[in-house]
């Protein structure tokens, strides 16, 4: 099995193959990293070379064709911004273009290869790709759900395996409409407890004395949770809601990542692989072990559930079956297993609605290349843009921060 990683000299992309060749012994593997510092991608070779149990072979290419010949999965975690490449414009999508221009890359030299992409936002780009190539084989990549799951958990003091908890949604804002604990459901236990009796203090454990944001903003989402019943995800609730507790960028006051410097200190020869993981674990507070955990499924057909981002085909026949969504699914040999979708709470279907058809509208555009369809988008809501700062947009703003983006 061949695995391709563009951005390979990055922080998350470089802890990700860690968790990964840490985890897997039994499956040959051969990983190819490409990007555009070769300093960092010579970094990441020599790391990831204490992890290798003998199983994989690690290289760099510099072409990134060769990189994607015979690649059965391609992980996509880069930071290209706006700007255009090639012969695609990112209307004014974080990395749109270059995910356009990779995805025509793909059909034609590996079109059969699972495209796994970390960017924020995943699912326009990705659903840009499938209606563009008919690529099919796509995974949007976000852990949000992970620390929902862990807040919870941790309020209601259980193991977070005995905890079902199924979104929906879009990247960065989804919603639980169905909760389980050991095969019974507990949203009418929340609903009435979780509101109530929420304390910050309260929750603790090594995760989330590391992470102190999550418990921190999980005070919005109780505060959700009380308003309209259901709980929304990402913990610190949604940009789009004012008037929430806690401001959250009172959250982001109190989380800390690795630098670039922390990973240039793992350097230093004679560092145990603990010492290693106490760095790159904290990316995204876990990030790369999620990444990990979504390609051993791939590679060992473990059928186990992951929180992805996904084409809809067919599971909320409600909505476009090209539209990405956020949702729980198993990996198997055959595919993406999705969730049914059809007895979403009207609620949820409601405050999602205007969010999913923007985000196909914007994904039609940059797929097409259309201003026109750009202006639908942004006219969707007319709160966050100035109705006619949307008429000739990209005239105005020569240069722009991504224009549907909600985190």
């Amino acid at each position: 099995m061949k695995l391709t990683v563009i951005g390979g000299g990055g922080k998350i992309s470089s802890a990700a193959i860690y968790e990964l060749l840490n985890d897997l012994s039994s499956v040959p593997l051969d990983i190819v990293l490409y990007g555009r510092n070769p300093k960092k991608i010579a970094n990441t070779l020599r790391l990831a070379e204490q992890f290798n149990q003998g199983n994989t072979t690690l290289s760099a290419e510099e072409n990134l064709s060769e990189a994607l010949s015979g690649a059965d999965i391609v992980f996509y975690c880069a930071t290209y911004g706006t700007e255009n490449y090639e012969n695609y414009r990112s209307m004014g999508v974080a990395n749109g273009a270059f995910l356009l221009a990779i995805g025509e890359k793909m059909r034609a030299i590996c079109p059969e290869a699972w495209f796994l992409v970390a960017t924020n936002p995943p699912d326009i780009p990705l659903a840009a790709i499938q209606m563009r190539f008919g690529l099919t084989k796509l995974i949007g990549l976000c852990n949000a759900p992970v620390f929902s799951r862990k807040m919870t958990a941790a309020f209601l003091g259980c193991d977070e395996a005995s905890l079902a908890m199924r979104e929906v949604g879009v990247n960065h804002e989804y919603w639980y409409y169905d909760i389980q604990k050991d095969g019974s459901s507990i949203y009418d236990e929340l609903r009435t407890r979780l509101p109530k009796e929420y304390d910050e203090a309260a929750i603790d454990g090594e995760f989330h004395r590391d992470f102190p944001e999550w418990k921190k903003g999980f005070v919005n989402n109780a505060a959700l949770l009380k308003l309209c019943g259901y709980l929304s995800g990402p913990v610190g609730g949604s940009n789009r809601y004012n008037g929430l507790p806690l401001d959250r960028k009172d959250m982001w006051a109190v989380s800390s990542r690795p630098t670039a410097e922390d990973f240039e200190a793992l350097m230093e020869p004679g560092l145990t692989k603990e010492e290693i993981f106490r760095t790159t674990r904290r990316c995204a507070a876990g990030f790369p072990q999620y990444i990990a955990g979504i390609i051993e499924s791939i590679l060992t057909d473990d059928g186990k559930e992951h929180p992805m981002l996904v084409q809809n085909c067919g599971a909320w026949n409600r909505y476009p079956q090209d539209v990405f969504l956020q949702m729980t699914c198993a990996l198997t040999s055959g595919g993406i297993r999705r969730p049914d979708l059809s007895a979403v709470p009207e609620f949820i279907e409601a405050s999602l609605a205007s969010r999913i058809l923007q985000n196909h509208l914007m994904a039609q555009a940059l797929a097409r290349q259309e201003d026109a369809l750009v202006q639908k988008a942004l006219l969707t809501y007319p709160e966050r843009l100035a109705c006619m700062e949307a008429e000739d947009f990209f005239a105005a703003h020569q240069s722009v921060e991504p224009l549907i983006q909600l985190d």
